[in-house]
């Protein structure tokens, strides 16, 4: 954990200007996307 490489798995959070969460990604898939 702690890198963003092929072949693991990453935990990622978005948020736009005003904090509103725009992208969650999970083990390395998508669960929300609203760019």
């Amino acid at each position: 954990k702690g890198s963003l490489e092929k072949g693991k798995d990453a935990d990622i959070i978005m948020f736009d200007q005003e904090q509103n969460l725009k992208f969650v990604m999970q083990m390395g898939r998508v669960v929300r996307c609203e760019l």
